[in-house]
């Protein structure tokens, strides 16, 4: 479940779907919950990537900081794709 709530939490804050070139992968060991995401634009000539670990109880969150991570070094452009 926490795995799960950490990479719906990164999507969710993107606003991802299948036709957004982003993803995130969590592994749970024991209570300690890590974090792989990516956005990459369309061509992936770019691709910016985060990895954070947390607590397991707190995998919302988790997702979510890696989210502002990434749009902090310029996901959103990315994600609009080409002008």
């Amino acid at each position: 479940e926490a795995t799960a709530s950490a990479e719906r939490a990164f999507l969710a804050a993107l606003d991802g779907g299948c036709q957004v070139p982003l993803g995130a992968a969590a592994t749970l060991d024991g209570n300690a919950l890590h974090l792989d995401a990516c956005v990459c634009s369309v061509d992936g000539a770019t691709c910016l990537r985060a990895q954070f670990n947390g607590d397991a109880a707190k995998a919302i969150d988790l997702g979510q900081r890696a989210a502002d991570a990434l749009l902090a070094q310029g996901a959103a452009e990315l994600i609009a794709g080409p002008r």
